[in-house]
């Protein structure tokens, strides 16, 4: 149990269908767009740099890609990045978002996923 929810962190070994989860994910993703943000936080260092242009990022994602040398494929990760980096920066109205959707932050219950951790 997380918090006062029923299920486990939603990790790869744990997401009976990952497809499913992708769609749950999608979903959530739209509605979070749909969600007033008239008080929301603002992107930017007083958010963790949540929200910024990912080349703001640029010098940590590389350090960290460097960092895993060894463990992941690093020449695909920096392709992955790159791929990032050259995608147009969001012109959009403000919407919410949430920067670190991973098994952590999500809940699983005996297999689907169930719910994410949208707050601080």
């Amino acid at each position: 149990m997380i918090g006062c929810l029923d299920g486990e962190p939603a990790v790869m070994e744990v997401i009976a269908d990952p497809s499913q989860a992708a769609t749950i994910l999608g979903r959530l993703i739209t509605a979070l767009h749909k969600v007033d943000i008239a008080d929301a936080p603002r992107s930017g260092s007083a958010n963790h740099h949540c929200g910024v242009p990912l080349i703001q990022r640029d010098d940590l994602a590389r350090k960290a890609i460097h960092g895993l040398r060894g463990i992941f494929n690093s020449a695909a990760l920096t392709r992955a990045w790159e791929a990032a980096l050259s995608t147009p920066p969001w012109t959009g109205a403000p919407v919410w978002l949430r920067s670190d959707l991973n098994g952590g932050n999500l809940l699983s219950r005996r297999g689907p996923l169930m719910a994410a951790w949208i707050s601080d």
